[in-house]
């Protein structure tokens, strides 16, 4: 997976319903752990950027499809959906 070809539809946000991504399709590898981290490191704040740093390894990162949308996300206990962005791919 290249992130470099991702963007981000929307604001990183806390997930506050891991309900939603029950049924979640994984479509990354689990070589793409570090390529999804720093792509969530870019899009949030800096304070955001320094907590995940700090959290590096208490996270599972992978993209998922719910439905036709996809997201990178941040797992905790490697299944339970933190943070996350919708992203989409870019058009070149």
């Amino acid at each position: 997976m290249t992130t470099t070809d991702l963007k981000a539809k929307e604001e990183l946000y806390e997930v506050v319903e891991p309900r939603y991504f029950e049924k979640a399709e994984s479509i990354s590898e689990q070589d793409d752990q570090g390529a999804i981290y720093d792509f969530l490191k870019g899009l949030g704040s800096e304070e955001y950027a320094e907590w995940l740093k700090s959290h590096e390894n208490d996270y599972y990162f992978e993209v998922v499809r719910v439905g036709d949308t996809y997201y990178a996300i941040a797992n905790e206990d490697y299944t339970t959906p933190a943070w996350a962005v919708e992203i989409e791919p870019i058009n070149n």
